[in-house]
């Protein structure tokens, strides 16, 4: 991973007010991955979408991280019911033009 797909954690932290150690307990959990590189914390650029939602669902409806995990794992699952019916869908579509 480069470095120009590194936020700097303070710089995400400032601009969208939340404290450093919330990022850390959604590390601590697993919700979300922190990179050091030479003693700074950085985020994926590929984990922004995922954590602005994070931080969404806890500033604006006042969902705490715990809430914040079950309502994700819901999400994910969703996602991979949605997946796999699109597969299946595909499979019927074959049988269906016989």
């Amino acid at each position: 991973m480069t470095s120009e797909h590194l936020i700097p954690l303070l710089d995400f932290c400032k601009n969208h007010k939340v404290e450093d150690t919330f990022i850390r307990e959604l590390q601590d959990m697993g919700l979300i991955q922190v990179v050091s590189v030479h003693q700074s914390y950085y985020i994926e650029q590929d984990t922004l979408p995922r954590l602005e939602q994070i931080v969404r669902f806890n500033k604006d409806l006042h969902i705490n991280v715990e809430g914040v995990d079950v309502i994700l794992r819901l999400l994910d699952e969703m996602q991979q019911v949605k997946d796999e019916m699109k597969v299946l869908q595909k499979r019927l579509r074959l049988y269906e033009d016989f």
